[in-house]
């Protein structure tokens, strides 16, 4: 293993955003739940509670719900970091709890795109609506089976790479380049896109909608790619 990694950078699937971000303010309320009965898998289903409500505000698609969006949207980002760190400090990490937590992500990612294309969508006027709404759709399902598949393959790889200390740098960047395609940082991009297309409105609609589906399958193929790759030619050997 590559003397500059350590165990812990190795299965993180952290990016520096969330580190920044997200992190800092998941350690203060978990330290707090970790005083109280509040469970890891209840904080995991608490989370399904912004993402619902993010999608919510942007299918209103005005700017003043569009910012409480915004809000709803980090909260969310944010309490899926205290599952996991007050599992840390509680004990609490189970395999359930993983699941229950991989679960929960795609829901709510899935909703809050839903909510974002479904706001957007009402910008528009034009005949074509249910056309690109399949299109969406598909790509939605396409979204889903791609993240579930290259997460595990993700997981399966780092441990592999504890297990057998051949970590290396090369290793490290294929796998950190994974988790900024299908974490959060492309989401924050996109909930900026949908502020702007409520703000201006008109033409920025078709826009914004174009370029959703656009990422959303190439997110989708890429990652198809990448769980291939894994398969097929692994990126740790022992």
């Amino acid at each position: 293993m590559d003397q500059n990694l350590t165990t812990k950078e190795i299965l993180s699937l952290d990016t520096p955003w969330d580190r920044l971000v997200h992190r800092p303010p998941a350690r203060l309320i978990a330290t707090f739940l970790s005083r109280t009965s509040i469970t890891p898998n209840q904080v995991t289903l608490l989370t399904l509670i912004p993402a619902a409500l993010c999608a919510l505000f942007f299918i209103q698609s005005n700017l003043v719900s569009g910012f409480w969006a915004l809000l709803s949207f980090y909260l969310w980002a944010m309490l899926d970091h205290v599952d996991g760190e007050l599992a840390r400090r509680t004990g609490r990490c189970s395999p359930f709890g993983r699941k229950l937590d991989d679960v929960c992500d795609n829901v709510g990612s899935l909703a809050i795109l839903s909510g974002i294309f479904g706001g957007t969508l009402r910008l528009l006027e034009g005949k074509h609506q249910l056309i690109v709404s399949l299109i969406f759709l598909i790509g939605l399902v396409l979204n889903l089976i791609s993240g579930v598949l290259v997460l595990s393959a993700k997981r399966a790889a780092r441990e592999e790479a504890v297990k057998h200390q051949t970590a290396t740098q090369k290793f490290m960047f294929f796998q950190k380049l994974l988790d900024h395609m299908t974490g959060r940082d492309p989401f924050y991009l996109l909930v900026s896109a949908a502020l702007w297309a409520l703000y201006w409105r008109g033409n920025w609609g078709l826009l914004l909608i174009t370029c959703l589906l656009i990422g959303l399958y190439a997110i989708s193929f890429g990652a198809f790619a990448a769980w291939w790759r894994m398969k097929i030619k692994p990126v740790v050997t022992p």
